[in-house]
């Protein structure tokens, strides 16, 4: 019996493969990961599959927040700023003020959610762009990270000599399973529910697409923003806490540059920089393409400056390529039968023109 799949039809099962939401990252991940693994011996040793763990646990938890303000349109540049703020913030609150772990980490997060706030207002009661507010409170939360350091040495050097028992909930496992993935497990459980089983989802990607239509079938969209850049806030609050307990030190020069990798996590997974288009699930590809490229690059003793440049080239790539998605549109086989149907252009379709 001959196989029903022959040499003709093997091209057009690859075709309906890459065209499947996210397989292109997902299929990239996996021959990301045979690179790494047959170029490194260290790879795949279990320290290092933790170390990678941990690493993108924090990149993880920041890019979901970072995802919802791209889904209304918008851009948050503040996110490693706020992550470090909220480190310090959590830090303080043990050392100098004598609060116990678990209410100094409450307290850390909230943080981050009242500079989430902070952007909100600035953006919806002003009017100034997102990527301009974001600049300015970027700059703003990384100066106040030294500041509450203290002066001299004591700003460059942190807030150092915190308990073990801090150091845990960065660096502590359950079972196998480092707590930081727990964490970002949760995160992710709790915005998908909330993204693709709420209203308030529908409202954000609603307010992405196209915000006039938004307004004029009663959204409000200012709450909406707001609520978007405190969630944003709050899931860098949350990846500060962990990076300074993995630490055990406050530290105002930590993850700079986080909110790069950010953006570029979620542009990588699907997540359109125009607003309205895009899912939670895909982001966690590019999570682990940012952290699994990382982490190759450092045991290929590749130097800083060219990490630098390469992460710069896959953000670029990774813009290039939504980019193409948005001029595109929607797949052609879906607007021929949505016009067939008499239902005219398909959603994305119709924002992908009045844009």
């Amino acid at each position: 019996m001959k196989s029903s799949i022959g040499p003709k039809r093997f091209p057009s099962l690859l075709k309906d493969l890459f065209a499947r939401e996210n397989a292109g990252i997902a299929i990239f991940v996996v021959g990301l990961f045979v690179l790494c693994s047959l170029t490194s011996e260290a790879f795949l040793r279990p320290r290092n599959i933790t170390t990678i763990l941990r690493q993108i646990s924090v990149l993880g938890i920041c890019a979901f927040g970072g995802t919802l303000v791209l889904l209304i349109g918008n851009i948050d540049l503040s996110i490693g700023s706020c992550a470090a703020f909220t480190g310090i913030v959590t830090a303080a609150f043990i050392q100098r003020l004598g609060f116990s772990i678990p209410l100094a980490c409450v307290m850390g997060v909230l943080s981050g959610g009242a500079v989430g706030l902070l952007n909100g207002a600035i953006l919806t009661q002003i009017g100034i762009p997102s990527i301009v507010t974001t600049i300015g409170t970027m700059t703003l939360f990384r100066g106040l990270s030294y500041v509450v350091c203290g002066k001299g040495d004591a700003a460059s050097s942190g807030i150092i000599n915190l308990p073990k028992e801090f150091a845990w909930i960065g660096s502590g496992h359950v079972g196998f399973l480092p707590i930081s993935v727990i964490f970002t497990i949760a995160v992710f459980l709790i915005l998908f529910l909330v993204v693709d089983k709420m209203p308030i989802g529908r409202h954000v990607y609603s307010v992405g697409s196209n915000e006039e239509a938004a307004l004029i079938s009663g959204i409000n969209v200012d709450l909406v923003k707001v609520l978007v850049f405190v969630a944003s806030g709050l899931c860098a609050g949350i990846g500060g806490v962990l990076s300074a307990s993995r630490m055990n030190s406050g530290q105002p020069t930590a993850l700079s540059g986080l909110e790069i990798d950010a953006l570029t996590a979620a542009v990588l997974g699907g997540v359109s920089t125009v607003g309205g288009k895009g899912k939670l699930s895909g982001v966690i590809f590019g999570v682990l393409m940012i952290g699994m490229l990382q982490n190759w690059l450092v045991l290929m003793n590749v130097e800083y400056f060219y990490q630098l440049v390469i992460k710069g080239g896959v953000l670029i790539a990774a813009v290039l390529i939504d980019l193409l998605r948005v001029a595109r549109g929607v797949e052609h086989k879906e607007v021929v039968a949505s016009v067939f149907a008499g239902q005219g252009l398909p959603r994305n379709e119709e924002t992908s023109q009045t844009r």
